[in-house]
This record gives structure tokens, sequence and C-alpha cells, in this order.
């Protein structure tokens, strides 16, 4: 099998970047930093909130960002089970809400959201008026 030039060097730039990575969480793991992962409900798309609880701790996370439409809809998902709901799914499956995402939408509500749930961080983005 031969390489080119360009594909020699993609390879090489990734597996110095990947093992510079694995140093580095080694290194700060050792000194007693711990990462704390948060999974962004919009990875998985317009799954069913429900079932993108349950993958949290699969992938090795506690938290979760829950997002709004058009990136994802589980925002939207728990407005309709009720919040209740949605807190006890969490704590069945030992996940916490760690952030709500939102763009373009006032966030005073999503605000309020997030703090009665237990969350830290909200995440928003806007347009500027030009």
């Amino acid at each position: 099998m031969r390489l080119s030039r360009r594909q020699f060097c993609a390879s090489a730039v990734a597996f110095t970047a990947g093992a510079a990575s694995a140093s580095f969480l080694r290194a700060a793991e050792s000194d007693g930093y711990t990462f704390n992962y948060m999974i962004a409900s919009a990875m998985y798309g317009k799954l069913p909130v429900a079932d993108v609880v349950a993958q949290v701790p699969k992938a090795g996370s506690s938290h979760i960002d829950i997002w709004r439409a058009p990136h994802a809809d589980q925002r939207e998902q728990v407005e309709k089970m009720g919040h209740d709901a949605f807190a006890a799914l969490m704590k069945k499956h030992k996940v916490k809400l760690g952030a709500a995402t939102i763009w373009g939408k006032p966030f005073a509500d999503e605000l309020r959201f997030v703090h009665k749930l237990g969350g830290r961080m909200l995440v928003t983005g806007f347009v500027p008026k030009s």
C-alpha cells in the first residue's frame, strides 16, 4: 500500500495530536484533575429524550446539555413530558442537567428551567442586527 505525501502528512499530524492529547490527559489526571464531560442532546438529532438520557452514562458522562430546535428537539420534548417527569428520568439514569442550549430565543424562561432542574449553565447564540 502506497501513501501519498498528503496522506502521510495527515496521518503523522493525527498521530502526533493524539499522542499529545493522551499525554496531556494522563498528566492532568495524575495531578488530581478530573474531566467532566457533558453530552449534547443535539448529537442525537431528534431521538426521544428518554433514549438520549439513557445514553449519557454509557458515554462516560453524568451531565446532559439539552438543545432546542432547530438543531434538536429534546428541550421541546421535555416541555411535553413535564419537568417532573424529566427530573425523574434523569434520576433513574443518574444524569444531571448540565446546561440548556438555545439559539435566538428569549432566555428568561430557559434560565428558570435550568435553575429548577439544578443546571448551572445556559448556552445561547444570537444574530447581531446589521
